[in-house]
């Protein structure tokens, strides 16, 4: 998890001077629906999490965030279930394409570092890996400054090998997809 931690450093490093030249900055909060897919996700069932962003904006559309995002993941099997709660923290690039009509489309990709751990029967495991996503959606702008925002999120997700109580399993890393639907509020300070 200490990763995580300098990824969030770095990329606010990197957007700081980015910044200078903002045209306007924003904060997104969304919440969503997730679907976990492929064999790193067996057992896993659909959840609910959230997602919060600070990002910048250029003129010709480009905007540069980054955020955190979890998602309350439950698996079950065997006769047990357990809660594996799932972290991100990412960088996200994004196209706004201003169609001046009060709806603002836009694509993206995300980049970032996730972390998922679970505790069953007094047996603590993790694996830390990143991810990597294609998003896609649009704004649609209430006022000046708040949208309602609709996102799609089509993920890949890596993990590293497992740590199963501070020891780590050998050839135990694995992959998963996962898709999110998501909506929330923007805010936009010009």
């Amino acid at each position: 998890m200490k990763n995580v931690g300098k990824l969030a450093v770095a990329t606010l490093l990197l957007l700081a001077p980015a910044a200078v030249t903002a045209q306007a900055f924003g904060a997104s909060l969304d919440g969503g629906y997730y679907f976990p897919a492929g064999s790193g996700y067996d057992g896993y069932d659909n959840a609910l999490g959230f997602d919060g962003r600070l990002f910048v904006q250029f003129r010709g559309g480009l905007e540069l965030g980054v955020g955190v995002a979890h998602i309350a993941y439950k698996a079950s099997g065997g006769g047990l279930s357990a809660d594996i709660p799932h972290w991100e923290v990412y960088a996200e690039p994004r196209y706004d394409i201003n169609l001046g009509v009060g709806f603002t489309p836009f694509i993206g990709a995300r980049l970032g570092v996730i972390h998922e751990s679970v505790s069953v029967l007094g047996i603590g495991a993790s694996a830390s890996g990143f991810t990597v996503a294609a998003v896609g959606g649009g704004n649609v702008a209430l006022n000046r400054s708040v949208a309602l925002g609709f996102t799609l999120l089509v993920a890949h997700q890596a993990f590293g090998d497992t740590t199963v109580q501070g020891q780590t399993i050998a050839d135990s890393a694995y992959g998963a997809q996962t898709i999110g639907l998501r909506v929330g509020l923007r805010f936009v300070v010009p």
